[in-house]
């Protein structure tokens, strides 16, 4: 049970991280609270037994990838690694690759 509070709270706190307006707009009371809910997270981790750490790392691992996996496929979408497929053909061209 706890670690599904702790998963609650992260997600909680990761939301809170995609607002990064708050921290680059100034707003300290915003701020303050957001500080004060992951030194909170940071604690409850640090009480978690090994099999509830563990599983806590695991669902962390897999929740990260899939955000990364998530922003890249937007990022490709979007054109912003265009500029990696232009390089990458452009040494093709030029003949600066080799067969694998």
């Amino acid at each position: 049970m706890l670690v599904f509070c702790i998963y609650t709270c992260i997600l909680t706190v990761l939301e809170s991280l995609s607002a990064k307006a708050l921290l680059v707009c100034g707003n300290t009371a915003e701020s303050e609270v957001f500080m004060i809910q992951v030194e909170l997270l940071e604690q409850h981790i640090a009480e978690l037994d090994d099999a509830s750490f563990l599983k806590l790392r695991d669902w962390f691992i897999e929740f990260d990838q899939a955000r990364w996996d998530k922003k890249l496929e937007a990022d490709s979408n979007s054109g912003k690694l265009d500029f990696l497929i232009n390089a990458a053909l452009a040494e093709h061209e030029a003949g600066l690759t080799r067969d694998l």
